[in-house]
């Protein structure tokens, strides 16, 4: 999930350099980011995508 799409999503809150902090799993939890090679900022293993 691009970093675009995970600022949309109703379980974000909040975006530090470095990674975000998601409420998906029922707590506060840090979610590592990475840059691809074409600049797009994505999340790695988003919960919402291992559905």
């Amino acid at each position: 999930m691009t970093l675009d799409d995970c600022r949309k999503c109703k379980y974000h809150e909040v975006f530090q350099d470095g990674y975000v902090i998601c409420t998906y799993l029922k707590f506060r939890d840090q979610r590592v980011i990475k840059s691809e090679s074409d600049g797009t900022i994505v999340l790695v293993e988003c919960p919402l995508e291992k559905k």
